[in-house]
């Protein structure tokens, strides 16, 4: 016995060196993806703006368009859309589910019942006790499940955003195009009506023999052409309307919004010089960050498994003979255990080696895709702010044309009071003034849905990322 003390006491040291060793190396922490920006931090879009006009994080951004109506539908379709309360809900259960990635490193109290049989088969134990166990999360692995965590909330983050923001979107896209399919079949009747008056004229100067025939019958097909549009519109307000529900959480559309309401759209979007900084609200590049967050999580895992996996446990457990004792008394057993548990990968470290490195070029893969939809919503974002800008060209020039048909139309009646024409002269001017207020509406309408455009692709402010 005197010849193994000095074993022991080696062997002893040799432990709290591999334990003081483990505890140095245990500092590790998860590796950090890095995100590399591609743009100065004091960067910004559509330099060509008017720094003085409206700010970009107004969270209501639609009531630009100064309609009550359309407020009111966008707050229902928040309190009601069906998709983003499912997405509420999905990221209340990821809050939920990262509270508890700390708790797996916390020491953990288990009791513990169980009948064994003696490898005789003679004798029946009933064993019985409590054990304590604390997993340690050295070499990064605790950093890198909090990580991962991390990156599973702010992808359902990020989904919600982006549901949120497609909803309200499509809510006034729909708006506009109700309102615009209900202008557009008004303009249509009342073409309608003028190609009508004018074929009456003419078929009375046929009548009269002033026109031929064939000239007074010239009007059918225009006649015909526009009630082709005149459904083709009124066809679009129905369905128009009908998405309006969907996304508003009915089944079917309200009266209300069938109503006759003109919208009189903005014919300039004072848009202030927005940072590129801006870009990193964007739902698709939050949801790729998070996805690199994600591949970094992979990766801390994968070098944690190359390393001893460390717990420390501990337990006091009783044991009873209950072949030979009826009632728990008399031939009863206790000892207690503590100790650590440590798992070493020795055979398969290499091939461990192997998958570090895939999931590192993984985090370098996530890396680059983050960048790539960075630059993406940078050229949305610009695509759309230069399309507004000549959206807005074009609607000063076709207000132009139509101040022009006004004028037209209005010498074309002071002929006809002073008995210098007849009224067909009149009518074709009308028609021509009807035809601008077309052009103007349809460039007013694109320019409105450019300027939707832009905010889905700025994502929006996510004030409802947080749910309280």
């Amino acid at each position: 016995m005197q010849n193994l003390r000095p074993w022991r006491r080696s062997s002893l040291g040799a432990l709290l060196w591999l334990i003081v060793t483990l505890a140095l190396v245990g500092c590790m922490s998860a590796p950090k993806p890095v995100i590399v920006a591609d743009y100065a931090p004091d960067a910004a879009m559509n330099t060509q703006a008017d720094a003085s006009g409206l700010p970009q994080d107004d969270a209501a951004w639609w009531q630009v368009f100064n309609d009550a109506l359309l407020s009111d539908l966008v707050k229902h379709a928040l309190h009601d859309n069906l998709d983003l309360q499912a997405a509420q809900q999905r990221l209340l259960a990821e809050r939920s589910l990262s509270l508890q990635v700390g708790k797996n490193y916390m020491p953990q109290v288990g009791w513990l019942s169980q009948s064994v049989t003696s490898a005789s088969g003679i004798d029946t134990f009933y064993q019985y006790g409590f054990d304590v166990s604390w997993e340690l999360g050295w070499f990064g692995r605790e950093d890198s499940e909090k990580l991962m965590a991390q990156s599973a909330l702010m992808d359902s983050s990020a989904r919600l955003h982006a549901i949120r923001v497609t909803l309200v979107g499509d809510v006034v896209r729909a708006y506009l195009q109700l309102r615009q399919a209900q202008q557009a079949a008004r303009l249509q009747t009342e073409l309608a009506h003028l190609i009508e008056q004018r074929q009456t004229l003419k078929q009375t100067g046929a009548r009269l023999g002033l026109l031929s025939r064939q000239a007074a019958e010239h009007d059918l097909q225009p006649l015909n052409a526009v009630k082709i549009q005149q459904q083709h519109w009124q066809t679009e307000v129905e369905l128009a309307s009908r998405r309006l529900a969907l996304l508003c959480g009915l089944t079917q559309p309200q009266a209300s919004w069938l109503q006759t309401h003109d919208l009189h759209l903005p014919r300039h979007y004072p848009i202030a010089r927005l940072p590129v900084k801006l870009l990193d609200a964007q739902p698709l590049v939050q949801q790729a960050r998070a996805q690199l967050l994600h591949s970094a999580a992979r990766a801390g895992l994968a070098r944690a498994d190359r390393y001893p996996s460390i717990s420390l446990g501990a337990g006091y457990f009783y044991a009873s003979n209950i072949t030979r004792n009826i009632v728990f008394d008399g031939d009863t057993n206790s000892a207690p255990s503590i100790g650590p548990v440590i798992n070493i990968p020795i055979f398969d470290w290499g091939r461990r080696r192997h998958i570090e490195k895939a999931r590192q070029m993984e985090m370098d893969a996530a890396g680059q895709d983050y960048r790539q939809q960075v630059r993406k919503a940078y050229a949305e974002v610009e695509e759309n702010l230069l399309q507004l800008h000549q959206l807005e060209t074009t609607i000063a020039l076709q207000d132009q044309s139509t101040s022009l048909a006004a004028e037209d139309l209005n010498r074309a009646r002071a002929r006809v009071e002073q008995g210098l024409s007849g009224q067909l002269p009149v009518i074709a001017t009308q028609e021509q003034e009807v035809q601008t207020q077309e052009q103007l509406l349809a460039a007013e309408m694109d320019a409105a849905l450019a300027y939707v455009s832009l905010y889905k692709s700025l994502g929006g402010p996510d004030e409802h990322g947080s749910i309280d």
